[in-house]
């Protein structure tokens, strides 16, 4: 078979979420970037989730934020499966800020990754001339990340208590081998 009949093949079995086909056939292709993505999807059992991705995979030449056909479907699956989450990341990844940033109030995220998001939104427009706008995003994701740092610094702190004690429990215990071995001497 020529490279585009094996394409044909993997979109077919793609449509139908035969996910297995679809990465043969891509790799009998030669398309590794979409065996690659394929292969990262296999282990999903959700069917929503499933043809979510699988959407932006075959629509993936079209699925640009100002493009919402495809993004808008996929969208739609990702909030009836068991990972509404995968709609906010889908839009962070293609850099839908606008969309990202409605989601992460939608869906459970906390300060921390809204805070991400906002940082993101506002490099992009920095990128674009728009500075007005990145300092207003820059100042929330300030916020967000003030909100987080006494919980952060807690836990923190008592990652390294415990690594703390847990070294004072390895030297004393050290230290009475070093008091068996003398006692031998």
């Amino acid at each position: 078979m020529d490279r585009g009949m094996w394409i044909a093949l993997a979109s077919q079995a793609l449509e139908t979420l035969d996910i297995d086909l679809a990465i043969l056939g891509y790799r009998m292709a030669g398309d590794s970037s979409k065996a690659s993505a394929l292969t990262r999807l296999r282990h999903l059992e959700d069917k929503h989730l499933l043809a979510g991705h699988a959407l932006l995979i075959l629509g993936e030449g079209s699925a640009k934020p100002g493009d919402g056909s495809v993004v808008e479907v996929a969208e739609s699956y990702f909030f009836r499966s068991s990972d509404p989450k995968a709609a906010l990341e889908m839009h962070v990844d293609l850099k839908n800020w606008e969309r990202a940033l409605e989601l992460a109030e939608e869906v459970s995220t906390t300060d921390l990754e809204r805070a991400h998001i906002n940082k993101q939104h506002a490099g992009t427009l920095e990128l674009r001339g728009e500075y007005q706008a990145a300092r207003r995003a820059y100042d929330i994701a300030i916020g967000l990340f003030n909100a987080c740092l006494p919980r952060l610094l807690r836990q923190r702190e008592r990652h390294v208590t415990g690594q703390i004690e847990e070294t004072r429990a390895k030297c004393r215990r050290d230290s009475e081998h070093v008091q068996v071995f003398i006692s031998y001497l």
